[in-house]
């Protein structure tokens, strides 16, 4: 069991760019895969540079964009852009979350991704509704 001194630790950041290329620096640094995370609309646009730098420098760094709700898809949303089109071209994976029971799953293959084989960035688009939904506990598959 994790002790809190293990927890990870948050670090906010004044701008999305500096969040992904300071954790670009931490996975360099550590030897580790490193976390950033940047809401939807132009603070992807922002963390688009340090994901493409962290994939091409075989760097396993795990972008999580905290996307629009899924009901406002295609509907016009002000920050509404299209995550997974954007940032395949730049990262080993780009990704949307469909459902919350999902998430140990989509987590899992995220860090075995982006630290397995060449390193590099992955992309989880995690819309707003589905982070305000419980776990269904017993439904929850932790393989991938």
């Amino acid at each position: 069991m994790r002790t809190v001194k293990d927890a990870p630790r948050h670090i906010l950041c004044q701008d999305e760019r500096s969040a992904v290329f300071m954790a670009d620096c931490y996975a360099r640094l550590s030897g580790k895969p490193a976390v950033a995370e940047v809401p939807s609309g132009a603070g992807a646009l922002y963390g688009l540079p340090g994901a493409a730098e962290a994939n091409k420098s075989s760097v396993p760094l795990i972008l999580l964009v905290n996307d629009i709700p899924q009901p406002g898809v295609g509907r016009g949303t002000l920050t509404e852009l299209p995550v997974e089109e954007l940032f395949k071209p730049v990262g080993k994976r780009a990704e949307t979350l469909g459902h919350v029971g999902k998430m140990p799953e989509i987590l899992r293959r995220a860090f075995s991704e982006a630290t397995g084989g060449r390193p590099g960035a992955v992309v989880l688009a995690l819309p707003e509704d589905l982070l305000y939904q419980d776990m269904p506990g017993e439904a929850v598959s932790l393989y991938i």
